[in-house]
């Protein structure tokens, strides 16, 4: 069972390093308190790289819909699972490559997935 917190600080859109090596299935616990944005995946291949904006082969970014209506809810990561597989190192981010959203306060949104 993999269980990560993956917190944006105040301020900020880009969450910690996480690391879902092995993760067969994730889902994110989004917060009750959220500021109104997409939550997008930046990928590495090391906890130390460069992160980058993790896009479909039809130059699509990888996104997650999260706006005032589904906060405080759990959503599945299955249908972009293919998309974030290739990658042991992610980012969540607030907010598109083009639009970075920042936080209004500290935000934790919980990763949870099976091995």
């Amino acid at each position: 069972m993999i269980q990560v917190n993956a917190v944006i600080a105040l301020g900020a859109s880009q969450s910690n390093v996480i690391d879902v090596q092995n993760a067969n299935s994730l889902a994110l616990l989004i917060p009750a308190a959220w500021t109104a944005a997409a939550i997008t995946f930046l990928g590495a291949e090391k906890s130390n790289g460069t992160f980058l904006p993790i896009y479909d082969d039809s130059e699509n970014e990888i996104s997650v819909a999260v706006d005032k209506i589904n906060v405080s809810t759990a959503i599945s990561l299955a249908a972009i699972a293919e998309e974030l597989r290739p990658f042991r190192y992610i980012k969540l981010r607030s907010g598109v490559a083009a639009t970075p959203v920042v936080q209004e306060a500290a935000r934790t949104i919980y990763v949870v997935g099976k091995e």
